[in-house]
């Protein structure tokens, strides 16, 4: 039915839990801390106790408007209570019959007399045949009211002696029988609680100013709910159409959505901190180079990288041209520093400088000795070590070897005749 109408059903509630959300909403505020709806309908009542805004207690009186209806009709057709007669019996009852006719009609007039007791709506254009005062009608109904209050009085005891020792602080009541405040005060008086009217748009309400409520108390209180389903939702109305699993299914995708909006703040402020780093870094860089720039202008004449290749090319040449030189004059630097360095008892018999061509690599360059230690002041090993030690650290030799060695006489004394091989640096 409500696909066809092109209005998809989400959710079936009950009114208590409707009149929970009215409660936890603010809508209607109450200071109380347990408070009671009285709603009193055309043939039961319902009574529900609320504690801290939340529904604890729900209970159905098989009682109401029409009992007080069927007690004015009895009233009209002078039906009384069975009595004893002097004989002391009871009269009979009367056998147990459908209404006729006559049964129906006075039926529909005691109808017509409470619901324009009551200031109904229906009614209002439906004045009854008979007229009674107010207050006769109210003696009518009132032990059916009675009976009532009585239903009530025992269920609110049952909640202060279960629940709470507090007990109630304040009745709601709603239903069309609150238009006559005969029978709301009286109400009130019976059970010694303060009440009120559950008025879902009146002027305590949370409706919105530009929304214009009907005058009527009656047709006020007929939105009640309509005005608690309004309010409905899942996380805080019982839904008979959305079970436990449609919750864990949407606390499921609850948490998950909840990791992931985490997991892109955490990204985000990871983002943020990389971003400020790189900000102060560049910041950095930008002042180093502006001072950088102010150096450089301050320079006469303002370097260029042309400048730099030309004083480049112009060190290369001269280094080029000193290498010419240096090769040059490689071998008499060499004899030199033979000279230098070669002590008074070894004589060299020949010096062998190879230097190689120019393209080659320095590795070829090297240097042969041979020759003889004379002398017998140290040992001829020992002298012929400390030559080689002294050519090495000289910075033009490196890496000495003994090629060959042997004792040979020179006039009629021996001597060490030795080869040796250092490389040219």
């Amino acid at each position: 039915m409500f696909s066809r109408s092109g209005f998809a059903l989400t959710g079936i509630s009950i009114v208590p839990f409707l009149l929970q959300n009215l409660l936890r909403n603010q809508w209607i505020p109450v200071e109380s801390e347990n408070v009671c709806s009285l709603y009193i309908g055309r043939d039961w009542s319902r009574i529900d106790i609320f504690s801290n805004h939340n529904l604890v207690l729900s209970r159905g009186i098989k009682a109401g408007m029409n009992s007080m209806v069927e007690a004015v009709r009895q009233h009209m057709s002078d039906e009384l209570p069975l009595e004893r007669d002097d004989a002391g019996q009871e009269e009979s009852e009367p056998e147990m019959t459908g209404p006729d006719s006559s049964e129906l009609e006075g039926l529909e007039k005691a109808r017509r007399i409470f619901f324009s007791f009551i200031h109904h709506p229906s009614f209002a254009n439906l004045a009854p045949e008979r007229s009674f005062s107010d207050n006769d009608i109210y003696q009518m109904v009132l032990p059916a009211l009675q009976r009532l209050i009585r239903q009530v009085d025992r269920t609110l005891r049952h909640f202060s002696l279960k629940f709470d020792s507090v007990g109630v602080d304040k009745v709601f009541i709603s239903g069309p029988i609150n238009g006559q405040m005969l029978l709301v005060n009286t109400i009130s008086q019976f059970l010694g609680i303060e009440l009120d009217v559950f008025d879902p748009m009146g002027a305590a309400s949370a409706l919105d100013d530009r929304i214009s409520p009907p005058p009527s108390i009656t047709e006020r209180e007929s939105y009640l709910p309509a005005v608690g389903l309004a309010l409905s939702r899942n996380d805080r109305t019982p839904n008979f159409l959305y079970t436990y699993k449609e919750k864990g299914k949407a606390e499921t995708a609850r948490r998950i959505s909840s990791v992931i909006y985490i997991g892109l703040l955490l990204a985000s402020a990871v983002c943020l901190a990389i971003f400020i780093w790189q900000t102060t870094i560049l910041d950095q860089k930008g002042t180093e180079l502006e001072g950088l720039n102010r150096e450089l202008d301050s320079t006469n004449p303002r370097v260029t990288e042309a400048m730099i290749r030309e004083l480049l090319g112009q060190v290369k040449s001269k280094q080029a041209k000193l290498k010419q030189v240096g090769m040059r004059y490689q071998g008499m630097a060499v004899i030199s520093e033979i000279t230098r360095l070669t002590p008074g008892d070894i004589r060299l018999l020949t010096v062998d400088i190879q230097l190689g061509a120019v393209e080659e690599s320095k590795e070829s360059q090297k240097l042969i000795l041979e020759g003889v230690v004379l002398g017998d002041r140290r040992t001829p090993e020992s002298a012929l070590a400390e030559y080689l030690v002294k050519l090495e650290k000289s910075p033009i030799f490196s890496s000495f070897s003994i090629k060959r060695r042997s004792v040979v006489k020179i006039a009629e004394k021996e001597a060490l005749r030795f080869t040796a091989q250092l490389r040219i640096i």
